[in-house]
């Protein structure tokens, strides 16, 4: 899938139009049609600003990986994510760190 065709998809997944991306964005409607289109990509801050909008990572709006996980985890992942952590502190050999 290109990068039109993904921010379109996501567009329509927050049921927005192109106007309300553009406005959300604060550019023009054609602006979001030539990104849709394939004709131009959004720079760096407006691709971080769709991540954000859309909580999707940037490899996934641009097309290159088709991993939809969501930007944000929840609390329960964050949790999960700190005990793995922990348990690679506590099996660590400590000699490794000197």
């Amino acid at each position: 899938m290109t990068m039109g065709e993904r921010i379109k998809q996501l567009r329509k997944e927050k049921g927005m139009t192109q106007t309300d991306l553009a406005h959300t964005l604060n550019v023009t409607k054609g602006t979001v049609s030539t990104w849709e289109t394939n004709s131009r990509v959004p720079g760096f801050e407006t691709l971080n600003a769709l991540s954000d909008l859309f909580e999707r990572r940037l490899d996934y709006i641009m097309g290159r990986s088709d991993d939809a996980t969501p930007t944000t985890q929840n609390e329960d992942d964050l949790e999960d994510l700190g005990e793995d952590l922990w348990d690679e502190v506590e099996d660590a050999d400590l000699d490794d760190f000197i």
